[in-house]
């Protein structure tokens, strides 16, 4: 008879618990600047950058010679 009257508490106490934590206040948003909608607000200046900065060229180019590189690399023949 004790476990049911306990679990009914510890039912109501978490309920409870929920209840409260949900009426609390949001905390303040991490903003990293002034607000956006401040008139007074200065904004960052404005610089162009070419979106093909830092490309590198990947033309299709013929196959090296395999064999020579496979031969340095393997292990040395005992």
């Amino acid at each position: 008879m004790r476990i049911p009257r306990l679990l009914t508490v510890l039912t109501v106490l978490l309920a409870g618990f929920g209840v409260i934590a949900g009426c609390r206040e949001l905390p303040e948003p991490i903003g990293v600047g002034p607000h956006p909608a401040e008139p007074r607000a200065g904004a960052g200046q404005a610089r162009y950058q070419s979106i093909t900065d830092g490309m590198q060229d990947y033309q299709i180019v013929q196959p090296k010679p395999w064999g020579s590189v496979n031969e340095r690399v393997a292990p040395k023949k005992k």
